[in-house]
């Protein structure tokens, strides 16, 4: 047995917010669209409250292109216009001014976890997205570094640093633990069950 009484962190040790995590920043993916062909990409920020996106695709005659969406983010849901571009600079070109060129139509957008969510675009059913991993596999090693957590819920600002070093046995629902060298804190990433495809940490009070 590795752990005798564990405390379960929930969503970054911030249980209780209407929204406990943010979407990752960075590039995201339509998940069923990683098959080695040309799919779209989307490029996500949330600074505070506000999301802005932007999307590369393809017209109906396969030319580039892309857009950009922006608004606010409430309990992990988002919803407004997806604009189109055109006039832009190009490679090479001067100055010049791109403009909005009307709208495809509302996109709209849900988030499970800061990696996970469900998108939909104008004219097609929803479909999953999830953040773009092209360095970091999901087997334990991508767990190793040093960590910070931060309470979303308390008015009291601290973080705790943790050093994930040591491999552990996987439990019921994840691919193998790592923890710290002494074994009071871990992580593991989820492959089954109610969490799958998020990070599960859990603070060790004492070990056997």
């Amino acid at each position: 047995m590795i752990f005798k009484k564990i405390a379960w962190l929930g969503a970054l040790l911030g249980t209780g917010l209407a929204q406990a995590f943010a979407p990752q920043t960075g590039t995201w993916i339509v998940t069923s669209e990683v098959n080695g062909k040309p799919g779209r990409g989307l490029a996500i920020d949330v600074q505070d409250n506000t999301l802005v996106m932007q999307m590369y695709a393809y017209d109906a005659s396969g030319n580039a292109t892309f857009y950009m969406t922006s608004g606010t983010l409430a309990n992990d849901q988002y919803a407004a216009p997806l604009n189109k571009y055109r006039g832009g600079r190009y490679l090479g070109s001067g100055e010049l001014s791109g403009k909005e060129d009307g709208s495809a139509g509302t996109v709209s957008m849900r988030f499970v976890s800061g990696t996970k969510g469900y998108i939909t675009l104008p004219g097609e059913a929803e479909k999953e997205i999830s953040r773009f991993n092209f360095a970091y596999g999901n087997d334990p090693e991508g767990l190793k570094g040093i960590w910070i957590f931060s309470p979303l819920n308390s008015l009291t600002p601290t973080s705790d640093f943790f050093r994930l070093e040591k491999l552990q046995a996987a439990t019921a629902n994840g691919n193998g633990l790592i923890t710290t060298a002494a074994g009071t804190f871990g992580c593991e990433y989820q492959v089954s069950g109610a969490a799958v495809g998020t990070v599960i940490c859990a603070k060790v009070s004492a070990a056997c």
